[in-house]
């Protein structure tokens, strides 16, 4: 028994020490960088007002952050799993992400925008949501989304965000908005629907695009938090009180969302 015992604590020694297992000095965030201003990679650190508000949060609880990067469509499946804590990914609330985390209190307004070619009129007579939406939902229109988004369940239709969805449209997902604007220039989709900052960092940033600036959707973003640590999601909405509070995220939003 004892030889067992000692050969039971040096693989627990082993775990701890090579592959990670013991985090309690970590905090693990689920993030998918590719969604500026609130999560990318600048050089070789993960930036944006999400990322920073992580930074902030593992300084608070005295850890070290590991931020992991995956495709959008796992982040919120991966909380409460391989030690993921928390996912902070510009994620609108939902009844089915409920299902996978516990949502802090809401932290930003967001919606849909579309992005056009710069040299697109159709739409500059709009005033309205449905008048976009009546142009848009054309036989033979191809919109581009990145995928497992809000932007993807408004053109494809979602009972979970109560989204008719457009008809007639053929929806074309991509990986990050970035490539599905790319895919437009390049003649391939006709528009691009994605969330409203991310689609105007775009247009800042790429040449020939220019964003309506009309909300199709009116939604929240939330932080998930696993569903086995209430005390950390109690410990992230005091955090974002205190931030909101003493000014610290009106620094943050403004440091990204400089015109």
């Amino acid at each position: 028994m004892k030889k067992f015992l000692t050969v039971m604590l040096a693989l627990a020694m082993c775990c701890g020490v090579f592959t990670g297992c013991d985090k309690e000095d970590k905090l693990v965030v689920a993030t998918n960088a590719a969604f500026a201003p609130f999560e990318y990679v600048e050089g070789d650190k993960y930036v944006g007002i999400d990322m920073d508000i992580a930074a902030g949060f593992a300084e608070y609880l005295g850890l070290e952050l590991e931020v992991r990067d995956m495709e959008f469509d796992a982040v919120v499946t991966s909380v409460g799993k391989n030690g993921v804590d928390i996912a902070m990914a510009g994620l609108t609330i939902s009844e089915k992400r409920k299902e996978s985390v516990d949502f802090t209190e809401p932290y930003y307004d967001a919606s849909q925008m579309l992005i056009v070619k710069s040299d697109v009129t159709d739409f500059d007579n709009c005033t309205t949501a449905d008048e976009i939406v009546n142009i848009i939902n054309t036989e033979g229109v191809t919109i581009g989304v990145q995928g497992g988004t809000t932007g993807e369940m408004f053109v494809k239709g979602s009972e979970d965000f109560g989204f008719a969805g457009l008809l007639n449209v053929e929806c074309k997902s991509h990986s990050n908005a970035g490539l599905a604007v790319t895919d437009m220039i390049n003649g391939n989709v006709d528009y691009v629907i994605v969330d409203e900052m991310p689609a105007k960092n775009i247009a800042k940033k790429m040449s020939g695009v220019k964003v309506i600036d009309i909300k199709l959707t009116d939604e929240q973003y939330a932080f998930g938090v696993d569903k086995a640590q209430p005390e950390l999601l109690e410990k992230l909405n005091a955090y974002l009180a205190e931030i909101k509070e003493n000014g610290t995220f009106d620094e943050i939003i403004n440091k990204y969302f400089q015109d």
